[in-house]
């Protein structure tokens, strides 16, 4: 149970054998518990939010919901997904980009990033309807981390650092087996979860490949954007009135 206990302290802010909770040298590895653990920050995310809606209005219950779910997760994607915001979108070379997404300061286009991203999760979550919440919320987190394992198998664009350090200790049947994860998701949700998982893969192709280009490669900034631009992609396919009925 290492490696679950390894997930869950570097995906989480939930408590863990003390002895789990530094050093991810063997993060890789641990990787196959990823997907899981999105189910478990999703089901959260969409217990609060059943809670919330019961006293309070939807719109505030949906800024409560994604509030929970960002001090769930300690906000270590949006981290990254401002840090690489900084960078893959600086007009200068890519070598400067990697040393501007190293900067702890965030600039102009991640603090950009940062409120629309969030602005674009709260909208999404309050258009739910209340009984596709405890679908929308799990798979979204779930998928998300489903296609870190994905991107751990890109080129990275550094030689050292987190991205280097995941992508050492995975392996390509953890991909294939946590694959169930967003199967039975989908089966679920019939059309609209088949829908939601193209949009997520179509947003973690795009920013990987916007990586490739404008930095040489991936980084685990990048992995942090993937999984924000994942899991609104999620939200926001199943905001669309796509004809379907929950099996």
């Amino acid at each position: 149970m290492k490696s679950f206990w390894t997930a869950l302290t570097f995906l989480t802010i939930l408590p863990s054998p003390k002895k789990y909770s530094a050093g991810y040298e063997n993060l890789g590895v641990s990787a196959v518990w990823f997907p899981l653990i999105g189910v478990l920050i999703g089901g959260i995310a969409a217990l609060a939010f059943s809670g919330f809606i019961l006293f309070l209005p939807k719109d505030l219950s949906s800024v409560l919901t994604v509030l929970v779910w960002i001090v769930i997760t300690g906000g270590l994607h949006l981290d990254g997904l401002a840090d690489c915001l900084d960078g893959i979108l600086n007009s200068s070379t890519a070598d400067r980009r990697l040393e501007i997404m190293k900067d702890s300061r965030i600039g102009t286009f991640g603090a950009i990033g940062l409120v629309f991203i969030i602005l674009l999760k709260v909208a999404a979550v309050q258009e739910l309807q209340d009984q596709s919440a405890w679908i929308a919320l799990p798979m979204a987190a779930c998928l998300a981390r489903w296609l870190l394992l994905w991107a751990g198998f890109q080129k990275m664009a550094r030689s050292d650092g987190l991205g280097v350090s995941f992508q050492i200790g995975i392996r390509r049947w953890h991909l294939l087996f946590t694959s169930i994860f967003p199967l039975i998701f989908i089966l679920i949700a019939g059309v609209p979860g088949l829908v939601a998982a193209a949009f997520a893969c179509l947003a973690a192709f795009t920013i990987s490949s916007l990586a490739r280009a404008r930095l040489g490669g991936l980084t685990g900034d990048v992995m942090g954007c993937v999984v924000e631009m994942t899991e609104v992609a999620v939200l926001i396919a199943f905001n669309l009135p796509i004809h379907g009925q929950f099996l």
